[in-house]
């Protein structure tokens, strides 16, 4: 190997360490002066600690970050703000016991209803975004909405929950309604219900709408009874058929739950005027949305519901804009309670009922305030005149093994024009009480459903009771003009066929 050779290899290895030892001065100054100017920043800022003041400019904008956070995060996630503030009152056994009693004070003086949480039940979902509620107890009696009114001891909360739970066990085990003297004092619905489980999100931005603070519930495994013994209905306060019946008014706060759902629902009702109890179930409901003013028409509207009324198996199902309601081998006694027209004189039988119910295209809202209340109405009046305002039924009822009698004659039957077709159509119900099949058409409008609660204050089976009475005035005629027409026709053939015996027997002595 030559020399120049050796120098230019050495000369470059001399050229590579001197960068190498200038990269490395260059990383340990930049370490030096981030060192010294983090020494430098602290410094400084310890000396401006410690000479100057905090000024209310500071402690002003501290707090209102801080308030201002708190309140876009209740805004945009209120039960999840919720659920961290129970969870931290209720980290502690005295903690979950006041949250659990101050709960139940403060809703049972809000709603008039006796609601108790057991102690330690109350959980959050952080996953699902909901609040769960385990072992909840509602009761509305005329006894416990005076004396939850006030600040109740922990020995009556006991109490009052040990009472709950013992009349839900005797009526759903013996069936036996727990009858006390002060429960005659209210003339509405009472009930005492027991659920499993509730889970429920809360939604901040209704509340301000005066919508109620739920958004979404949901309910499981619930086990109660309905008392309606003390309530006076008014159908037998007012008898006639054209007096409309008091409807419900809507009020600021009511709720609007976008979301309802329930499942595992199983309760005894005991109805006025010593009717017979019966279990009502339910295995599944699914509602879009639950309102306090429109509560039957959502319940109509709903999704899916499931479940047994009085042991007779009912669904509805809901497709596009038209559901389909199914319940069979329905005892008539729930039909004919009240009411005028053929449904009024049988005595006995069973019905099933097939309905299609066929809705407007139209949304339907509930305001509270005069103004918006017109603007709703200026859009609802559009959309009907494109898509009509009515609720079309079509019915389909099978009447089997009926009694039925003759009814006494009172000034709400003087309504009806022709009151000869009574005895025919109870004649023709006892010769066929086999079955009967009839069918009709029936159109409420939506206004109708404003406040209904019940498928009685909507008159809806008022109407159907008169619809049925012209399917039936119908039906006998036609099967009177059938049985005419096959007498005629048999009459007719018998006669024919005599003569062509005695024509034979003339061709055959000739």
């Amino acid at each position: 190997m030559s020399c120049h050779s050796l120098y230019y290899r050495a000369s470059i290895k001399n050229s590579i360490n001197r960068i190498n030892n200038i990269n490395s001065n260059i990383d340990i100054r930049k370490l030096y002066l981030n060192k010294y100017s983090f020494t430098r920043n602290y410094s400084s800022l310890k000396t401006r600690q410690w000479y100057s003041k905090i000024n209310p400019d500071n402690v002003s904008a501290v707090i209102s970050w801080v308030l201002m956070s708190h309140a876009l995060w209740i805004a945009l996630s209120t039960t999840t703000f919720v659920s961290g503030l129970l969870y931290l009152i209720s980290s502690t056994p005295s903690g979950q016991n006041w949250i659990s009693l101050k709960l139940s004070n403060y809703l049972t003086q809000s709603t008039g209803i006796a609601i108790l949480f057991e102690q330690a039940k109350l959980k959050h979902n952080w996953t699902h975004g909901t609040i769960q509620c385990h072992n909840l107890y509602l009761s509305r009696r005329p006894l416990l909405s005076t004396a939850t009114s006030s600040t109740p001891v922990l020995q009556d909360y006991d109490k009052v929950r040990n009472d709950i739970i013992q009349r839900v066990k005797w009526a759903l085990n013996d069936n036996i309604l727990v009858q006390l003297d002060h429960f005659d004092e209210g003339d509405y619905t009472q009930f005492d219900l027991v659920i499993d489980s509730c889970e429920v999100s809360l939604s901040f931005w209704k509340w301000l709408n005066g919508k109620g603070i739920i958004e979404d519930i949901s309910f499981s495994g619930v086990r109660g009874i309905i008392d309606r013994t003390h309530f006076k209905p008014v159908l037998d306060q007012v008898p006639s058929i054209g007096v409309p019946l008091p409807k419900y008014k809507c009020k600021p706060g009511d709720f609007e739950i976008d979301k309802f759902k329930i499942s595992d629902l199983l309760v005894i009702v005991y109805q006025p005027n010593g009717f017979r109890p019966f279990p009502l179930s339910v295995f599944h409901c699914q509602l879009p949305k639950l309102r306090k003013q429109w509560l039957l028409y959502d319940l109509v509207n709903g999704d899916s519901i499931s479940g047994t009324f009085d042991d007779s198996l009912f669904v509805l199902q809901r497709q596009l804009t038209t559901s389909h309601f199914r319940i069979d081998k329905l005892n008539v006694d729930h039909l004919n309670a009240g009411t005028v027209g053929p449904f009024g004189w049988i005595t006995h039988g069973f019905v099933d009922i097939e309905t299609s119910i066929k809705f407007p295209r139209m949304e339907i809202s509930t305001h509270n305030n005069n103004s918006t209340d017109n603007n709703n109405n200026n859009n609802n009046n559009k959309q009907g005149e494109k898509y009509g305002t009515n609720i079309n039924f079509d019915v389909k009822l099978q009447l089997k093994d009926l009694k039925a009698e003759i009814p006494f004659f009172k000034n709400q039957f003087m309504t009806y024009k022709n009151k000869a077709l009574v005895k025919p159509i109870v004649g023709y119900i006892n010769s066929h009480k086999t079955y009967i099949p009839i069918q009709c058409s029936l159109q409420k409008s939506i206004e109708d459903f404003n406040g209904s609660w019940t498928i009685y204050d909507s008159n809806l089976v008022q109407d159907l009771s008169l619809k049925c009475w012209d399917a039936f005035a119908t039906y006998v005629n036609d099967e009177e003009h059938r049985t005419l027409r096959i007498k005629k026709v048999t009459i007719w053939s018998a006669q024919l066929f005599i003569q062509v015996i005695l024509m034979a027997l003339g061709s055959i002595s000739l």
